[in-house]
């Protein structure tokens, strides 16, 4: 037997709490659960889908202006990857460094210890490509006059619009009231994502383009 609605709700709340909107999708979620409780929930993929808009409508207003905080623009993304996956890949790594350890001529090792990575073109500070996407995470966009004019100034983080267009969604109350999955945009939305019903969970396909 599977687990009730309720127990999917308090474990979509808690995947959630700690999650970065520009990487979670109902589907994430979905596979995270059936991970935990060990049961195949596809056939109930709507009713989570539900849930998941559900918990963050709780969150974003939580946060008022629905900005999250640095860490979570930081440690969500491996926050949602699975442990087990990660000390497998771990354990299996040290099993082959054990083993080349006692077959490689001293030599061998001399010559193979790490080099610093060579500077690619452009990057004079030879900083790592983790390093430098985080940068670019972080980074201030510049915004299109469309994004701009909904989200009230010309310069943002992505994760910030992210956010506030969740917030702008709630308040404007444009869920699609016959399937919440969907928001129903207005004429000011309408100008930023071309189109009058749009997937909420798959807003950073349109909002990208607006962002420089």
């Amino acid at each position: 037997m599977g687990p009730s609605d309720e127990e999917i709700l308090a474990a979509v709340r808690d995947i959630l709490k700690d999650a970065d909107l520009n990487t979670t999708s109902a589907k994430k979620v979905r596979k995270i659960l059936e991970e935990r409780f060990g049961v195949d929930l596809t056939e109930r993929k709507k009713k989570i889908s539900e849930m998941t808009l559900e918990v963050v409508d709780e969150l974003t207003a939580a946060d008022g202006d629905g900005s999250p905080s640095p860490s979570e623009d930081e440690e969500s993304e491996v926050k949602t990857k699975s442990p087990a996956k990660r000390k497998s890949s771990g354990s299996s790594s040290a099993a082959a460094a054990a083993k080349r350890t006692k077959t490689e001529a001293p030599a061998k090792r001399a010559a193979s210890k790490p080099k610093k990575r060579p500077k690619a073109e452009g990057d004079e500070d030879g900083e790592s490509p983790r390093k430098k996407s985080s940068n670019s995470y972080q980074a201030m966009l510049d915004l299109s006059p469309e994004l701009a004019d909904v989200m009230g100034q010309k310069q943002m983080r992505r994760s910030e619009v992210v956010s506030k267009m969740w917030a702008v969604i709630r308040e404007r109350q444009l869920k699609d009231p016959k399937d919440g999955r969907f928001h129903i945009c207005d004429d000011q939305l309408l100008k930023v994502f071309g189109k009058k019903r749009v997937l909420t969970f798959g807003m950073m396909k349109y909002l990208k383009d607006h962002m420089k």
